[in-house]
């Protein structure tokens, strides 16, 4: 036995070698401006990091990550910076293209 986690074991699996595949997700839904989808990522970022290794990392408490990251919830900028920073991204801004239409 290792001595690793149950937990430890599933952030590692579901994160794999590769990162690029988590901010590849979490980058094409914060391009699409459908909020849902964006929190959504987020959400299945964190499920694979660990809630509770992740609300321990970013300094905040796991039920409300639960609730900020669930259906409806709505977090704030604050919050996504930290979650995004445990993960190993950060929020960058960059020209939108241009939308057609009215």
């Amino acid at each position: 036995m290792d001595g690793s986690t149950g937990e430890e074991t599933y952030r590692t699996i579901a994160l794999g070698p590769d990162r690029h595949a988590l901010k590849a997700r979490v980058n094409q839904a914060l391009s699409t401006c459908d909020t849902d989808d964006a929190v959504a990522a987020i959400r299945e970022a964190v499920l694979a990091h660990g809630v509770t290794h992740l609300s321990r990392d970013a300094g905040l408490n796991r039920v409300n990550l639960y609730k900020m990251l669930g259906e409806g919830g709505n977090p704030k900028v604050g919050a996504l910076v930290k979650i995004l920073d445990v993960l190993g991204l950060r929020i960058e801004l960059a020209p939108a293209r241009r939308r057609s239409g009215p």
